[in-house]
This record gives C-alpha cells, sequence and structure tokens, in this order.
C-alpha cells in the first residue's frame, strides 16, 4: 500500500511536470509571435512621417493657443475700447452741460445789465407815471411834461429820481433771472423736434411765464419799496415808518403786471426779429440789423405795455399810502374814474383783493395812467433788448432772433 501511494505520487509528479512544459511552451510561443509583430511594425513605420505627425500636432496644438490667446486680446480690447469711448461720453455730457450753464449765465448776465440800464433811464417817466396814478383828481387833464414840469418847480429836479437805487438793484436781479431762465426753459420745453408754429409759440410764452415768475418774485420788494419812495419824499429819506409792512403783500400784483408783460414783449420781439432778419440779405449794413432791433423792441413795446397796465395800475393802488385824501376828495370830484380809484384805494385799506379791486376800478381804471406809460415802457424796451442783444454778442452769444 505504501508503493503504491508512492507509485501514486511519482505519477501525479510526471503529469505534473508536463503540464508546466506545455504552458512555458505556449508562452515562448506567444511572446515570439508578440515580439515579431513589433519588429514588423517598428520596420514597417516611416521615421518622417512620425516627425511630422509629431510636428503636426504640435503646430496644432500651438494654433489653439495662439487663437485663445488672441480672443483674449480681442475681449481686452473691447473691454478698453468701451472704457475709452464712455470716458469721452461722460466728458462730453460734462462739457455740453457746461457750456449750456455758461450760456444760460451769459444770457442772465445780458439780461441783468439791459433791465437795470433800462429801468434807471426810465425812472423820470416811472416818477411821473406812479404820481398820476396815484392822485388822479390832482393832474386830471394833464400831460406827462406838465406833471414833471409841476414836480420840479414843487420838489426839484430829485423828485424825478425818487426810487433810483430800488429800482436798479431790483430788476437788475430780475433781468437776469427773467432772461437767464427763459434761455433755460426755452432749452428744456422745447425740443429741436417740434416744429410746429402754435407748439413752439406755447412753448416759448410757458418758458417766458416760469422765468418771470421767479424774476418777479425777487423783484416784489424792491419794486414795493420803489413806489413807496415815489409817493413821499420823507419816505425816499428813509422817514416813513410804512417801510416795516411786508414787502410780499403785492406780490400777486406784481405777477399780474410783469408776467403778462414779459411773456408778450419776449414774444413779440423773438418772433418780428426771426421774420425782420430773414428780409435782410446777408450782406446788409449793421444799421439794418440794428433798425430790425428797434423797430422789434418797439412793437414789444406797445403790446407790453398794454397787456401788463392792469397789474401795474392794482400794483401802485396797493401800495399807496394816500387813499384816505383820495376818498375825501374823490367824492367832490366829477370824474367817475377818480372816484372809482378813491374807492379801490379805501377798499384796499380794508384788506380787498385783487379782484375786488379790479371789479371797483373796472376796465377804465384798471388802464388809469396809459398814456403816460407808452413813452415810459417804450424807452425802457427800447434800451433793454438792444443793450440785452448787443451785450449777448459781445459775450460771444447770437442776438435773438438769428
Amino acid at each position: 500500500c505504501g508503493g503504491g501511494g508512492g507509485g501514486g505520487g511519482g505519477a501525479y509528479s510526471t503529469r505534473q511536470r508536463r503540464v508546466r512544459h506545455f504552458r512555458r511552451q505556449h508562452f515562448r510561443r506567444r511572446f515570439a509571435n508578440t515580439t515579431a509583430a513589433i519588429a514588423v511594425d517598428a520596420s514597417s513605420m516611416n521615421v518622417p512621417d512620425t516627425v511630422n505627425l509629431i510636428t503636426t500636432s504640435t503646430a496644432a496644438a500651438a494654433a489653439v493657443a495662439a487663437s485663445t490667446t488672441q480672443n483674449v486680446e480681442v475681449v481686452t480690447t473691447a473691454i478698453s475700447a468701451t472704457a475709452a469711448s464712455t470716458i469721452p461720453t461722460q466728458a462730453a455730457a460734462a462739457a455740453s452741460w457746461t457750456t449750456l450753464a455758461g450760456l444760460r449765465l451769459k444770457a442772465g448776465a445780458a439780461g441783468g445789465v439791459g433791465a437795470c440800464l433800462s429801468h434807471v433811464g426810465g425812472v423820470p417817466f416811472d416818477v411821473v407815471k406812479t404820481r398820476m396814478q396815484q392822485e388822479p383828481e390832482k393832474w386830471s387833464g394833464s400831460t406827462l411834461v406838465n406833471v414833471a414840469q409841476e414836480l420840479v418847480e414843487t420838489e426839484g429836479v430829485s423828485a424825478l429820481t425818487l426810487g433810483l437805487r430800488e429800482t436798479a438793484t431790483g430788476y437788475f436781479i430780475q433781468g437776469a433771472l427773467k432772461y437767464g431762465l427763459y434761455e433755460a426753459f426755452k432749452g428744456a420745453l422745447v425740443p429741436t423736434t417740434v416744429t410746429a408754429p402754435l407748439v413752439r409759440v406755447t412753448l416759448f410764452a410757458l418758458s417766458a411765464a416760469a422765468a418771470e415768475f421767479v424774476g418777479a418774485t425777487a423783484l416784489c420788494q424792491f419794486e414795493a419799496a420803489r413806489i413807496r419812495a415815489v409817493a413821499s419824499a420823507d419816505t425816499a429819506k428813509g422817514e416813513d415808518s410804512n417801510g416795516d409792512d411786508d414787502a410780499f403783500s403785492s406780490l400777486t400784483a406784481v405777477y399780474a403786471r410783469q408776467v403778462p408783460y414779459t411773456v408778450t414783449s419776449l414774444l413779440t420781439y423773438e418772433q418780428l426779429t426771426s421774420v425782420l432778419y430773414h428780409t435782410l440779405a446777408p450782406d446788409a449794413p449793421p444799421a439794418a440789423f440794428i433798425g430790425v432791433r428797434v423797430a422789434s423792441a418797439a412793437g414789444a413795446a406797445f403790446i407790453g405795455a398794454i397787456t401788463s397796465q392792469p397789474g401795474d395800475t392794482l400794483l401802485t393802488i396797493i401800495n399807496s399810502r394816500t387813499g384816505d385824501s383820495h376818498a375825501k376828495n374823490g367824492s367832490k370830484s366829477s370824474s367817475d374814474i377818480v372816484q372809482r380809484v378813491a374807492q379801490a384805494e379805501a377798499a384796499r385799506a380794508r384788506g380787498a383783493s385783487l379782484v375786488e379791486l379790479a371789479s371797483i376800478l373796472k376796465f377804465n381804471g384798471l388802464f388809469l395812467g396809459l398814456r403816460a406809460r407808452f413813452p415810459h415802457v417804450l424807452s425802457i424796451v427800447l434800451v433793454q433788448l438792444v443793450v440785452y442783444d448787443s451785450v449777448r454778442e459781445l459775450l460771444g452769444l447770437s442776438a435773438t432772433g438769428r
């Protein structure tokens, strides 16, 4: 049994050795075949082609990298260009705003100079006109020259300069605000795309009204002081105790006078100059252009005087301090207008409104003093608008209507 077991073990060892040998032979054959295949592939490969393949791959990779770099540069350039274009745009907008602000300031300066000089020159007319409105029973039937002569004889030449300081200061401020804001509001309310004449004129009127509303507010206290100075020489010397009254009590009357005056005079002047300038040849002499301004200003003065007369009369009554004497004298007068003025001044003393005063004065009473006011307004508007356009040109701006 032991030999059989030993014989069985020997037989197993023999079979195992044969299996191992077979496996080694099979592995050797497969290794030889693989080696031969690799050798054949290596012998069949062209070296230049391999180099070209590697070179092509490298070039493609470089091209991709260059394309990526170029795209980055394009994006960077676009961002830089956008930033560069944005900065000049912002700078141009700021420069444009600065330019427009400069134009408005120049127009305001020209308007302030024109309004100041024109009203200072018209102070004597204004004194006579105000006195005629305040004392209609005394000056009934008198001419402008007669009233001026009487004032000089009774109060001296200085009577014709009463209210000069208040006039110069008040109207310089008012003129600067009126003309400067008028140009500003026109630029804001009237775009260049609006060409319909009626629409443009309406927007111009709104611009003028808004500008004068601001200017009249600033003028109010100076105008009230001027009227009181004209009413009494003592007031001009600072001896009138009424100077402590509220300076803005007559603000509504100032609006009633100044807003219609400014709207109609500015629009009339602008339209007339625009029409008349187009009738002139480009090589027309300077005198022709000055003639256009004078003629247009005269037309503006005529219209402005009529439209603002009711407000001027109301303003005079509101700031008058002689209502009691007028009430007494007016009752003895046969003039219906004088009686209405006396009644209006008495009503004003009781605190009547502008509407009530206008109803008392009626149409004829509201236009009291218009005859004397025509030369006054004519002198003011002629000087004001001619000086205004002359100063505009000196400051580098175009004249109105051109």
